[in-house]
């Protein structure tokens, strides 16, 4: 990291503040990256010009506070050097003040209550959902609405597969992986289903499986596949199965709305606020618990298993109907958020 003792704030440059995990935060990171170059700010990335994939923001700002404190300069770098701080699904104290404005961008499941003394030293919180307005509203925050933006991952061959089902549940456990796995196990007569599921987690150590012995119908690929490899998946599968216990957006629903399949997800938030019985399929909440500033729910195994199979009795016209709607909706949340987040930015930042 390289923080001079010069006090002059640079007034267009943004340091976005996140663990580089592989997985939703680097993507998060990849959107902000490419929207503040693309409008001339210098960017940043944990206070580095180049990124550090896996080093957490809290471990760099403490090493680099403690390196300043050594040189006997520390007191000289704490005024504001950047213009802005995006601090992404958490707040990482150290870099507070070395920004003039301060904005959280906030996954509730993953904000901890030790952070929530440093709430108010936020300018404002940009939510994602209007679920995480409500929460951040609750605790007293200058909490804005702006949504948020994935992938498009849709492709302009047409791509054919053997299986009808596919499920991504990547590095996460919380993607409801052993709920599919049991609606699947009690359907030997099922469509196959493509379980795409790593062995390890974000933390590198092993994901828990429940003990089971997989059915010939379902194809697990536990090891990490290539961005084209996976485009393919969700391009040639038409029905994707993903009944997330937990989302800060939920880039794995939105990716899925892109290509125009039929999604099959919880309903709780923010999960039904992406997906509507009007451009996908909803099933039952069986337990609810709290999870740090959010919820965990899990859905019923019951239901899970009902809606599956209507999704596979419906009528081929009714599941192109639910596909465009969903494409529809990807198209219309991608140009509206743009004039959404810059509105925001810009008023923090006059």
């Amino acid at each position: 990291m390289s923080l001079g003792p010069r006090k002059v704030v640079a007034r267009s440059t943004v340091n976005i503040i996140a663990r580089d995990n592989g997985a939703g935060l680097s993507r998060d990171i990849d959107l902000l990256y490419a929207l503040f170059r693309t409008r001339g700010w210098r960017v940043l990335v944990n206070g580095r010009r180049s990124r550090h994939p896996g080093e957490m923001p809290k471990r760099i700002a403490l090493r680099a506070m403690r390196e300043l404190s050594s040189l006997g300069i520390a007191s000289r770098v704490m005024s504001p050097r950047w213009a802005l701080n995006l601090h992404l699904e958490d707040i990482a104290p150290p870099y507070i003040p070395l920004a003039r404005r301060n904005v959280l961008i906030p996954n509730q499941e993953y904000f901890r209550e030790f952070s929530r003394p440093h709430l108010s030293k936020m300018d404002v919180v940009l939510t994602k959902s209007r679920h995480a307005e409500q929460v951040f509203t609750h605790h007293g925050c200058d909490a804005r609405f702006v949504g948020w933006r994935s992938m498009d991952r849709r492709t302009s061959r047409t791509l054919h597969s053997d299986a009808t089902a596919l499920h991504v549940a990547g590095r996460s456990q919380l993607k409801g992986t052993d709920a599919v796995l049991d609606a699947w196990v009690r359907h030997p007569e099922w469509p196959t289903i493509v379980v795409v599921r790593q062995r390890l987690g974000y933390d590198d150590l092993p994901l828990p499986w429940t003990p089971r012995a997989f059915p010939t119908n379902v194809r697990l690929i536990d090891e990490r596949v290539s961005n084209e490899r996976l485009k393919e998946l969700q391009n040639s599968i038409p029905i994707h199965i993903a009944p997330s216990e937990a989302e800060g957006f939920g880039h794995v629903l939105v990716e899925s709305m892109s290509v125009g399949a039929v999604i099959i997800t919880t309903d709780a938030a923010p999960m039904n606020e992406l997906i509507t019985g009007a451009r996908g399929i909803l099933v039952d909440v069986a337990q609810s618990e709290p999870m740090n500033f959010g919820h965990l729910a899990r859905v019923s195994v019951d239901d899970l298993e009902r809606k599956i199979q209507a999704a596979f009795n419906m009528p081929l016209n009714e599941r192109d109907a639910l596909g465009r709607s969903a494409r529809a909706w990807f198209e219309d949340n991608d140009h509206a958020f743009e004039p959404r987040f810059w509105t925001a930015i810009e008023s923090i930042c006059r």
